[in-house]
């Protein structure tokens, strides 16, 4: 028996230490991939005021869709399908913020806005996203501007490398894993819980595109260092409260 247990406890150990390398080399892939993001923007003064500072990324390659969703003179992150990231913990707890921030922590959403249908119409720069666990996992809409204004120090958007009909079809996968719904109201079934990172995943692996090859848990820096996606936006906040901004266009 005591071996048995030596050898679970032995295999979860290796396992962490697995997981733990592989969570590091993640985060080493996605601090170089913003590192060089930012090394090419170029500061755009008449967009930018005192406290934030607005910069552009020159793509390299057509975009079929803009990066950003503007709406009168308010610029928002994102378009319909994208993915919002952050690598920090929802929760803001000594010491178990630091443990879990680049393991286990963070958050991701689907931009949501534009969409509109008979049954649910995403206001400028609402996001779809799940929190919570148990049996009454609830997805919901807030918006993007929560990330931007002191929601989130840092926050990402990435786009998957597929046309707008497959990022359309899995955007409305997502929504589809909680029924036709109004009001906003999305309620999980008992037989389709998803989590933040996981429906994300499960939502572009109807389409086709997997998200998550080592088939292990999802986790938000596994979206991230995705060779699926690329970063069409990054947002920081410094030391002295000045979010700069950069997008790719």
């Amino acid at each position: 028996m005591k071996k048995i247990i030596g050898l679970i406890l032995t295999g979860l150990l290796c396992f962490i230490i697995w997981a733990t390398i592989g969570s590091g080399i993640e985060n080493i892939k996605i601090d170089l991939e913003v590192a060089n993001f930012i090394k090419s923007a170029t500061l755009i003064p008449e967009k930018s005021t005192e406290k934030t500072k607005y910069y552009e990324v020159k793509a390299d390659f057509v975009l079929d869709k803009p990066t950003t969703t503007q709406v009168g003179s308010k610029n928002y992150p994102g378009y319909m399908g994208d993915i919002i990231c952050t690598r920090e913990a929802a929760i803001d707890f000594p010491v178990i913020k630091q443990g879990i921030e680049y393991y286990v922590g963070g958050h991701a959403a689907f931009c949501a806005f534009p969409y509109q249908s008979n049954e649910v119409n995403f206001s400028a720069g609402d996001t779809y996203e799940i929190t919570g666990f148990g049996n009454d996992i609830t997805a919901n809409v807030q918006s993007a501007y929560y990330f931007l204004n002191g929601g989130y120090k840092e926050f990402m958007v990435y786009r998957v490398k597929t046309s707008f009909t497959n990022r359309f079809r899995a955007f409305i996968n997502g929504l589809n894993f909680y029924g036709q719904s109004y009001n906003y109201s999305f309620i999980a079934n008992k037989n389709s819980k998803k989590y933040c990172s996981d429906l994300v995943s499960a939502s572009y692996k109807y389409v086709g595109i997997d998200l998550d090859p080592d088939g292990v848990a999802t986790t938000v820096t596994d979206l991230m260092a995705n060779s699926q996606v690329f970063l069409t936006y990054y947002s920081n906040v410094d030391a002295s409260g000045v979010r700069s901004i950069y997008v790719l266009v």
